[in-house]
């Protein structure tokens, strides 16, 4: 499960382009869809670890190669727009858990998504604009250092954060188990946006009195990002813990993350493409002051 928590990162929310002109938010119709995700570690065996099946414009389900579970996302619409993303995730042993996401617009625009864990309300993100851009994003999470929903809660987390968000957000949990009491974790995040790439992002997580201040910053090719419009974070990168945002029109090259006013804090990944065209087929993901393996990833599109 430890691939899938720290994977599972993000939401269907952001700013999709059609041939011709750039579409609503929570839309999501990319020129190329994506077929089939394969990854490697090192110089590990190429593994399947998504497939995607649409019906016609609509991404209708992903079902994800996890050892130790049975994992698929099932997206539902009203009318061209997202409204319900459900995970099932069933263990071998045969535990069972569901987690859902629910979307609530205001016109056009997104404004909240409320995560569910069996019916249970474990957190919300809540969405502040400038323009038709998100500028601020903020989450609140209520799991505790004890609940049985962290795997399920973080690994779902995929369709409401970008990756970087997430580990901070793990991170803090993390941070729970020295605390003699639980408490609500709140992140709260800031972007600034260059063209319709995000430059820079500064998040400020508040655990009980505790409180953070992460600065990330990011590098951008001039090639088309497949995620675009889909996800707030990212697909199948797991050992960086970064990767391609669905909320920026082109692919990262490097991003940047350390905590304000700890100067040995600093994460630098690194991501290396090959094209087809103007999409990326395959790209290579390192963290470059860690002793990491790095990590390649494969899409395969529908012709």
């Amino acid at each position: 499960m430890k691939r899938i928590v720290i994977v599972f990162i993000a939401i269907i929310a952001a700013i999709a382009f059609s041939s011709c002109e750039k579409e609503q938010l929570g839309m999501y119709n990319p020129k190329k869809k994506i077929h089939k995700i394969y990854q490697k570690t090192g110089n590990s065996e190429k593994k399947l670890t998504e497939t995607w099946t649409w019906e016609g414009d609509k991404l209708m389900r992903v079902d994800i190669d996890d050892i130790g579970a049975s994992i698929a996302d099932i997206f539902e619409y009203d009318g061209k727009f997202m409204s319900k993303i459900t995970r099932t995730m069933t263990h071998l042993s045969g535990q069972s858990v569901v987690g859902e996401f629910l979307f609530s617009y205001d016109g056009k625009k997104l404004t909240k998504i409320e995560l569910l864990t069996d019916g249970v309300i474990d957190g919300y993100v809540t969405f502040l604009y400038e323009g038709n851009k998100i500028s601020k994003m903020m989450t609140e999470l209520s799991i505790t250092k004890s609940s049985q929903a962290v795997d399920i809660v973080f690994s779902s987390m995929r369709y409401v954060l970008p990756a970087e968000l997430l580990n901070i957000l793990k991170e803090t949990h993390k941070s729970m188990e020295k605390s003699t009491a639980d408490a609500q974790i709140v992140l709260t995040s800031t972007l600034t946006w260059d063209g319709d790439n995000i430059k820079k992002v500064i998040a400020e997580t508040l655990f009980g009195e505790n409180v953070q201040i992460h600065n990330i910053e990011y590098s951008y090719d001039t090639k088309n990002n497949p995620f675009y419009g889909n996800y707030l974070g990212s697909t199948t990168t797991t050992i960086t813990g970064a990767g391609t945002n669905g909320m920026t029109k082109n692919n990262p090259t490097k991003i940047v993350r350390f905590i304000v006013d700890e100067p040995y804090s600093n994460m630098e990944a690194t991501y290396t493409y090959k094209y087809e065209g103007n999409y990326p087929v395959e790209v290579i993901s390192a963290i470059t002051n860690a002793d990491i393996l790095p990590e390649t990833t494969y899409y395969e599109y529908f012709d």
